[in-house]
């Protein structure tokens, strides 16, 4: 691994491989925020369902994504514009102030709730929409059943939200489902926007709030094709965290890197064990510690924590390109774990809350999770380099300084992109 030329070359090929694939974006819009909440409250008599979700999920069409050029194709409750030479699509505040039920009825009608093997009918109660722009966003909370209620009471459309791209845009709606019958199980699902770039990545969370007063929460990655099943045991629960545990470190190219760079880095299987240790101690103290809400609460922290993460990789892509295994210590690995930690955190604690339910079981499943995920990649990389060792030591070589020098050069574009962030955020 000490032959730069060789690891310089292989390192073209390997950043074939590990640079992040975007998937093309419409030139409508960009889907900015990926997450859509659902709070369910269990009522006498039905249910009443408050949603917050990305605008472009509601108003994207079919049309568009057979025509994403043409300017003459327009959503409902937006207009386009040309912006350099491009088409883009903002909100159309006139016609929301308008008329904001029809813009209910259409995420009403995107969704699905079932119980008693009945779909059941809503009636949408309020519509807001809200400028969710970087760090000049003022969008309400929306973690719990009270500052949701909170969220849905005001101006249907922030004056600061003028000229607000669609994919910036958060629509919160309040829909109420009659229901003589049983309350302790549903189904939700939704239909909305299948054709969407980026749909597939959608964060769904969904709380449920029982007539006892027990909350339970649920977790989905999709576009919500398959139901979500409100009442479910704990133990569904936890399978639910223990899958998007795995979900998000294989999912994390950042994470990834730095467990692929410390199997490049180790030269013994026990060496390799007690560096995942470290990590893993690392990591889950800051996780726990980021949900609970104790961490800094200033605007530059996300992402300075973000570029430490990416800053790690090169650390330990260098520690592996040195041969010097042995400064990767436990202290070292466990360092870096805390930084770590605090990214796996960021998405966690738009998850749980203090008032969860489930709030250490839901901690315990979701880190368990983030340890099957790092030990299947551990299973599938670390045979697959031994046995390239026995039999061709020299291409083992290049392809260990290719796949290193690789993640140099990614995690340094990310440091450079990071930075760029953490500077704007001081």
């Amino acid at each position: 691994m000490r032959d730069p030329r060789r690891g310089a070359l292989a390192a073209c090929a390997a950043l074939l491989v590990i640079l992040p694939v975007s998937p093309p974006a419409w030139a409508h819009f960009l889907l900015n925020v990926n997450l859509r909440t659902i709070h369910v409250e269990a009522l006498d008599d039905g249910f009443r369902v408050f949603i917050r979700l990305p605008m472009p999920l509601v108003v994207a069409t079919p049309e568009h994504a057979r025509n994403p050029e043409d300017p003459f194709v327009v959503m409902p409750y937006t207009q386009n514009r040309v912006v350099n030479g491009r088409v883009w699509a903002f909100v159309d505040a006139a016609k929301v102030q308008a008329n904001p039920m029809g813009l209910g009825r259409l995420v009403a009608g995107g969704h699905s709730l079932v119980a008693g093997g009945q779909k059941l009918p809503g009636r949408i109660e309020a519509v807001r929409v809200h400028d969710a722009r970087g760090i000049l966003a003022e969008v309400p909370l929306f973690s719990t059943l009270p500052v949701a209620k909170t969220a849905l009471r005001g101006p249907v459309y922030s004056s600061l939200a003028q000229d607000l791209p669609v994919g910036d845009a958060l629509v919160d709606v309040a829909i109420f489902y009659p229901h003589a019958g049983p309350k302790e199980s549903f189904l939700f699902s939704s239909s909305l926007a299948p054709e969407l770039p980026g749909a597939e990545l959608t964060e769904n969370l969904l709380r449920f709030y029982r007539l006892d007063g027990t909350v339970s929460i649920y977790r989905a990655r999709g576009a919500l094709r398959t139901p979500m099943a409100g009442g479910a045991s704990a133990l569904a629960f936890a399978a639910t965290f223990v899958v998007h545990g795995t979900q998000h470190i294989l999912g994390g190219w950042d994470h990834l890197l730095f467990v692929l760079c410390l199997i490049l880095g180790a030269r013994a299987l026990r060496g390799l064990v007690w560096q995942a240790t470290g990590f893993t101690l690392g990591h889950s103290v800051t996780l726990v510690a980021g949900v609970l809400g104790y961490v800094p609460r200033f605007s530059w922290f996300v992402p300075a924590v973000e570029t430490g993460i990416a800053l790690s990789i090169i650390y330990v892509a260098c520690v592996a390109l040195s041969g010097r295994a042995r400064s990767a210590t436990l202290l070292a690995t466990t360092l870096v774990g805390l930084l770590h930690g605090f990214g796996f955190s960021f998405l966690l604690s738009e998850i749980l809350t203090l008032d969860s339910s489930y709030l250490a079981l839901g901690l315990v499943s979701f880190n368990v999770g983030i340890e099957l995920g790092q030990l299947g990649v551990v299973l599938l990389v670390w045979p697959a380099l031994r046995c390239l060792d026995r039999r061709a030591a020299r291409l083992s070589r290049s392809v260990r300084a290719g796949l290193a020098y690789g993640s140099i050069g990614v995690a340094a574009l990310a440091v450079g992109t990071r930075s760029v962030a953490l500077l704007h955020s001081v």
